[in-house]
C-alpha cells in the first residue's frame, strides 16, 4: 500500500490522514490481499479468528504493508463519545449500557455462529470488511467539521464510500450517500439527548447543497421512523409519540423546512412538476409521520423552533393545492411500491439486516438502503427495485422478530394499507388525524424492548421464501416498550 499521507506531511491525527489511509485501503487490492493473508496457514475457523482480532485491535497486516488505525480510531472515538455519541458499539437495552464489542465484531461472531446457512468464508469475510470499513466511514462522518470545510471533508467521505462499494469488496453497495452514513452514527440510542441538537446545528452551518441533500434523506429516514413508532408503539397517540421523541422533531423540521424552501424556489423558478418529484416524494414521506406538527399548531418539541415551524407552514399551506395534486402519485398501494408504506424502527436495524442476509445467504438485492426511500418511476436504477428491498427486510423481520417479554414483534414491515391510512390523514389536512389516544396515558420510557408491526394490517407476500428459518442478529439495541400482541405475527 502506498502512504501518500506521509509525503503530504499530515498531521497524524489529523482527518486528512485518516482519509488518506483509508483511500489507500479501499481503492486498491488491500481487502482481497487481507482475506488471502488470513486465509493462509490455517482452517476458516482460525481464519476468522484472525480477523476479528484485527478488528478489535484496528490493525491489519498483508505481505505488502499494513493498516495501523488503532490509535487514531481510538483518538476519534474519544472525540465523538465526548460529544455525546457512541458509533463503533451498539446499545443493550436490556443492560443499559453499551455493548462490550464493536459492532463489526459482533457481526462476526453472528457469522461465525451461523453454521450452514453462512456464506462462504471468501465472501463473508469481504462483507465483513465492507461493514467494518463503513463504520469507520459513520465515525469520520461525525468529524467532518473538526477541521477545514465540513463541506470539503463529507465529499471526500463520499468517495471514499464509493470507493468501499467498488471493486475488491463483497458486492453489496449497503450504503451509497455520506448522509446515510451519519444517519447510521446517530441513530443508535445515546443517553445525551443534548448531542442531536448540538450537531443539527453544524449541519445548519453546511452550504445549501449539502443541506439540501441532508434534508432529502433525513426527512424519510425520521418519517419512516416515527410512522413505525407511531403505529406500532405508541397507539396512534401522536402526545405520545410527539413527548417520546423529541430529539427528532427539530431535525425533522429542519429537513421539512429546507424542502419546503426549495420547492418554493422551484416554483418561483418555473420549474417542471417532474423535475420536483424527488423532492416532493421526501416532503410527503417526512410529513406524514405527524402533518399538524409541522403545518398546524406548535408542539411542545418544537418550542424552540417557533419560526422555524412557521416559515414551512406558511408556504406549505400557500402551495397546498398544488403539493396535493403531487403528491397523489405516490399514494400507497398494492399495484405500485410507495415508499410511505414502509416502516422501521431505526436505520441501523436495518442497515445490521442487511449485512446479516447477505452473510447468511438470504436474497438480498444489490441495493444501497437508501433505494428504500426512492419512488423506482423517478429513479435512476437499473435492475431489482426498492420494493423488492423493502419486502426483504420485512421477510427477514418476520422470520426473526423480536421476542419483548411474551410477545413477538417486526421492527420493519412493509405494509401499503398502513401507509394508505397515513397517506389519507396527511391529505385529509384534520387538525389532529392521526391521533385516537388522549394523550394522557402512561410516560412511554426506555426499557429492554422495541415493536414493529402496524396493528389492523397484515404482511403481503414477501419477496423471497424465508421460510420457518431463524438467524437472529446479535445485539439489536431496542430500547422501548411493546404494545403489539403475539396474535398479530400469526
Amino acid at each position: 500500500m502506498s502512504r501518500r499521507s506521509t509525503s503530504r506531511n499530515q498531521p497524524q491525527n489529523s482527518f486528512d490522514h485518516v482519509c488518506d489511509l483509508l483511500e489507500d485501503a479501499l481503492t486498491g487490492g488491500f481487502r482481497q490481499e487481507l482475506i488471502e493473508t488470513l486465509l493462509t496457514g490455517g482452517d476458516e475457523s482460525q481464519a476468522l479468528a484472525r480477523l476479528r482480532s484485527a478488528m478489535g485491535a484496528h490493525a491489519f497486516h498483508t505481505p505488502s504493508g499494513g493498516l495501523a488505525l488503532r490509535p487514531l480510531v481510538r483518538d476519534f472515538d474519544r472525540k465523538t463519545m465526548k460529544e455525546g455519541f457512541q458509533v463503533l458499539k451498539d446499545w443493550d437495552g436490556r443492560a443499559a449500557r453499551f455493548r462490550k464489542e464493536i459492532v463489526a465484531v459482533d457481526m462476526l461472531d453472528y457469522y461465525a455462529r451461523a453454521g450452514s446457512e453462512a456464506a462462504p468464508v471468501r465472501q463473508g469475510m469481504a462483507v465483513l470488511l465492507d461493514n467494518y470499513f463503513l463504520y469507520l466511514l459513520a465515525l469520520l462522518s461525525l468529524r467532518a467539521w473538526d477541521e477545514g470545510d465540513a463541506n470539503e471533508n463529507l465529499g471526500r467521505l463520499e468517495s471514499l464510500l464509493q470507493a468501499l462499494n467498488g471493486e475488491g469488496g463483497g458486492g453489496y453497495p449497503f450504503l451509497e450517500t455520506v448522509e446515510g452514513l451519519l444517519w447510521i452514527a446517530i441513530s443508535n440510542y445515546h443517553p445525551d439527548d443534548g448531542a442531536y441538537d448540538r450537531l443539527l446545528e453544524k449541519v445548519r452551518s453546511l452550504n445549501e447543497e449539502r443541506r439540501m441533500r441532508f434534508a432529502l434523506i433525513g426527512s424519510p429516514v425520521l418519517g419512516t421512523h416515527l410512522r413505525w413508532g407511531f403505529e406500532a408503539y405508541y397507539k396512534r397517540d401522536l402526545n405520545l409519540l410527539r413527548r417520546d421523541n423529541f430529539a427528532d422533531y427539530p431535525w425533522l423540521l429542519f429537513s421539512l423546512a429546507t424542502l419546503m424552501d426549495r420547492y418554493h424556489e422551484m416554483r418561483e423558478a418555473g420549474t417542471s412538476v417532474e423535475d420536483r418529484k424527488e423532492l416532493v416524494l421526501a416532503l410527503l414521506n417526512g410529513l406524514t409521520s405527524d402533518p399538524p406538527a409541522f403545518a398546524g399548531t406548535l408542539p411542545p418539541a418544537l418550542a424552540a423552533h417557533a419560526e422555524e415551524q412557521a416559515r414551512f407552514s406558511q408556504l406549505y399551506h400557500r402551495y397546498r393545492e398544488d403539493l396535493l395534486e403531487e403528491f397523489e402519485p405516490f399514494r400507497p398501494s398494492e399495484e405500485r411500491y410507495s415508499p410511505i408504506a414502509f416502516h422501521f424502527n431505526f436505520p441501523h436495524n436495518a442497515l445490521k439486516a442487511m449485512v446479516g442476509m447477505a452473510l447468511t445467504g438470504w436474497p438480498l438485492p444489490r441495493l444501497p438502503l437508501e433505494a428504500v426511500f426512492e419512488d423506482p418511476e423517478i429513479s435512476e436504477r437499473e435492475g431489482e427495485s426498492p420494493e423488492a428491498l423493502a419486502r426483504i427486510l420485512m421477510a427477514h423481520s418476520r422470520a426473526n422478530p423480536e421476542q419483548i417479554g411474551s410477545r413477538r414483534v417486526m421492527v420493519m414491515t412493509y405494509m401499503p394499507r398502513t401507509g394508505l391510512r397515513r397517506f389519507r390523514a396527511t391529505v385529509w389536512g384534520d387538525p389532529d388525524p392521526l391521533a385516537e389516544g388522549s394523550g394522557d396515558g402512561e410516560e412511554v420510557g426506555e426499557v429492554g424492548g422495541e415493536v414493529g408491526v402496524a396493528a389492523g394490517d397484515s404482511p403481503l407476500q414477501e419477496s423471497g421464501d424465508p421460510g420457518e428459518r431463524t438467524d437472529r442478529l446479535t445485539g439489536s439495541p431496542f430500547q422501548r416498550g411493546d404494545t403489539v400482541e403475539e396474535s398479530e405475527l400469526a
